[in-house]
């Protein structure tokens, strides 16, 4: 069936982003059985991203003493008891128990950073530093390249607020809510889709309760095919789970609203739409992208279930997710206040 399966799973030294960089420090001092949680879980193959830093110098396996200290008490014991062998004692007497008795079991259980691997993290930690002390100019710059905005059409939008002195995210929205007008004359659905998912990060960077409606919006754009050139129906994992964070705030007047202010032609009925925002928000733990199959495919049945997997897939989240993924990084994920009376003037 289709949805995006978000997990990056091809790598390249020149290319590596924010989320990489994560994932080869989470690596460190890692059990080589671990799995990646949070975003990473969703976001990159573990044992794909592993084999890559492990081809290219960036970890190596432990060594026994390595193990000997990365190796947990409660790891120790568990070990000693599947042998029926006494688990009382501290840490070093367990270690010298295992040793005893196991020679082998110590080594290559956890990665470890190589030299190089240090190396190549901290220049990333101190380019990450130097991004703290940008000139303004520069951070106005940098933030306005994650919206695909130029200079020129914020400083002309932002000469056309007369009524109050605006906020940068205030003129941003203003050219976003301004681009949702264009797309929706010229009926370029696509483009609007992804209008609305910038504006609902651009919320969800500000706290702001609203970006679930928006979210919300994206998805119905996603299930009634609007995102792919196939005009199949899929649903965005990562997406789904920021929902799924947001759940305190869902209700089905959110969900109705948002179903209606899509103004296309939809293949699933409002109450259906209203029933699967419903499982995102009620589910047990946060929505993987085999929930978000499983999911769709309680709506779309017939739908062909390779299809996640496909090449227009993933060309599709190459190009709408850079942005999101930018934002998705640096969002806490905490309920959201009320936006100032200030800044609704502008929404309106």
């Amino acid at each position: 069936m289709s949805l995006e399966n978000n997990c990056q799973s091809t790598f390249s030294l020149d290319a590596f982003s924010d989320i990489e960089y994560r994932a080869l420090n989470r690596l460190n001092k890692s059990n080589i059985d671990d799995q990646f949680s949070g975003e990473l879980s969703v976001r990159i193959d573990r044992k794909a991203f592993c084999d890559f830093c492990l081809s290219k110098h960036l970890i190596r396996f432990s060594s026994p003493a390595e193990d000997e200290k990365l190796t947990t008490i409660k790891e120790c014991q568990r070990f000693l008891q599947s042998e029926s062998l006494k688990t009382s004692g501290a840490k070093t007497e367990l270690v010298n128990r295992i040793n005893e008795n196991f020679s082998y079991f110590f080594g290559a259980k956890h990665f470890v950073l190589t030299e190089y691997g240090h190396t190549f993290l901290q220049a990333y930690w101190n380019h990450r530093a130097q991004d703290n002390i940008l000139s303004s100019k520069e951070k106005l710059e940098k933030k306005l390249a994650k919206y695909e905005i130029n200079r020129t059409e914020y400083d002309s939008f932002r000469k056309g607020i007369t009524t109050f002195i605006p906020s940068t995210n205030d003129v941003i929205w203003g050219i976003l809510n301004q681009r949702t007008l264009t797309y929706s004359f010229s009926r370029n659905y696509p483009a609007l889709r992804n209008n609305y998912l910038s504006m609902a990060l651009l919320l969800f960077e500000e706290k702001n309760h609203d970006a679930l409606q928006y979210f919300l919006m994206t998805i119905c754009f996603d299930v009634n095919g609007y995102s792919l050139p196939s005009g199949k129906p899929h649903l965005v994992s990562w997406i789904a789970e920021i929902v799924y964070l947001l759940r305190e705030e869902y209700s089905t007047v959110i969900a109705s609203v948002a179903y209606s202010q899509c103004i296309i032609a939809k293949i699933i009925s409002e109450h259906d739409f209203i029933s699967m925002i419903e499982e995102i928000t009620i589910a047990p733990c946060r929505p993987t992208y085999i929930d978000c199959s499983n999911i769709l495919g309680h709506y779309f049945p017939e739908l062909d279930t390779d299809y996640s997997s496909s090449k227009e897939t993933a060309n599709v989240l190459q190009t709408n997710t850079s942005l999101s993924s930018r934002i998705f990084e640096k969002c806490k994920f905490i309920l959201f206040s009320f936006r100032a009376k200030l800044k609704q003037l502008l929404y309106k």
